[in-house]
């Protein structure tokens, strides 16, 4: 089934076939119940952070001076109908893919994978909702400089919506993509970037929603892009990371990056490398003119959490349940592995010298970048 549906070569690993099967149910049902599940990671604005919860699909806000929770999930306004065959209790509304969006400290966007995209005040008070009648997996984004448009792939679409008039559609109609959407589409000097299942990746124009250039590789591009200097680097499930030039859709090294696994996660840059983590277990650092690796460290399991730079500490998390803190210029280990007791899917989200990652249980850990230590922990259980 699976080589059917991607049409990917039978050398993949078994650790990340099982990763790609919980990719592709992403919900499932058990004992007629509705269970959410996801990789959502949290954010941080103003003192407070936002996450979805894996297992209840709720939007919780915590306020990181006393770590009270406050449930700000929208409710459904009519009942769900049944979804994948399932029977029984009422799904919640969120199923947590996408990492909110907060804009500015005044709004909070977020979708659900069952399609609907929600703008809410930092209160929890809807201003509107939309339902794209299409699964949502990625994250809404939306340009550092005014907040407008919201730019949300859902489905084989990519939506741009007026966050001024209460969330009208601002182009004449959705771009299509030729495959279903999974990364969370970056905008970047008036364009937006985004690859599909289909083995495209796609520059498509933030005003109108035109193609202004597309490429086409050899496996999935579900990974989010990362672009620096006009250049967007990123990996593929053709095991191979690349640099594009963001202007044109030209490859900029002369060969691509191999590595032994697929690329499913959002690299991190500084001073003139590039740090990706791979399915095989492995953190590359390469040489963002070159391509060139500079070094490699190996963890215990594959790495599909966006890789962070935090006051000068590289910051991997793992599924083998560990977060790294490495020295980004030799690789070498700044402090020993933190067990975070399950597995890690969900980006990091780092916030001056604090690094907050959520574990696939639902615990939300505060760590400190420098040293590793632990902060605090709290569930998100209510």
């Amino acid at each position: 089934m699976l080589s059917s549906r991607y049409n990917l070569i039978a050398k993949s690993s078994l650790a990340s076939l099982a990763i790609l099967i919980c990719g592709l149910l992403l919900t499932g049902c058990m004992g007629g119940q509705f269970n959410p599940n996801g990789w959502a990671g949290p954010a941080v604005s103003n003192g407070f952070l936002y996450a979805a919860s894996f297992k209840d699909g709720d939007l919780l806000k915590i306020d990181l001076s006393d770590k009270s929770i406050i449930d700000l999930t929208p409710r459904a306004s009519e009942k769900p109908s049944s979804f994948l065959g399932c029977q029984g209790s009422e799904p919640p509304v969120l199923i947590p893919y996408g990492t909110p969006l907060v804009w500015s400290g005044s709004m909070v966007y977020v979708a659900s994978y069952e399609g609907k995209i929600y703008a809410l005040t930092p209160n929890g008070a809807e201003k509107w909702r939309y339902d794209t009648k299409s699964r949502i997996v990625g994250s809404p984004a939306i340009p550092a400089t005014d907040g407008n448009p919201l730019i949300v792939a859902a489905g084989k679409k990519l939506y741009a919506f007026d966050t001024e008039t209460a969330g009208a559609l601002a182009w004449a109609k959705p771009f299509k993509a030729t495959g279903e959407i999974w990364s969370t589409p970056v905008i970047s000097n008036g364009r937006v970037y985004f690859g599909d299942k289909n083995h495209k990746l796609y520059a498509v124009n933030m005003e109108t929603g035109e193609l202004v250039w597309e490429k086409g590789f050899d496996g999935p591009v579900l990974s989010t892009p990362l672009i620096v200097d006009g250049v967007l680097y990123i990996g593929t499930f053709e095991s191979k990371f690349y640099a594009i030039d963001a202007v044109t859709g030209n490859e900029v090294w002369a060969q691509p990056f191999k590595a032994d696994d697929w690329f499913w996660t959002t690299p991190a840059y500084s001073n003139g490398t590039i740090y990706v983590g791979s399915m095989d277990h492995i953190v590359y650092a390469l040489d963002a003119t070159t391509g060139q690796s500079k070094w490699q460290y190996q963890t215990q399991g594959p790495i599909r959490a966006a890789a962070r730079i935090a006051e000068g500490t590289l910051i991997i998390a793992s599924k083998d349940g560990f977060v790294y803190g490495l020295d980004p210029e030799t690789g070498t280990q700044k402090w020993a592995p933190k067990d975070m007791d399950k597995k890690i899917m969900a980006d990091p989200w780092i916030e001056g010298n604090t690094i907050y990652v959520l574990n696939q249980d639902d615990m939300l850990f505060a760590l400190d970048a420098q040293t590793g230590q632990e902060l605090w922990y709290k569930s998100l259980e209510l």
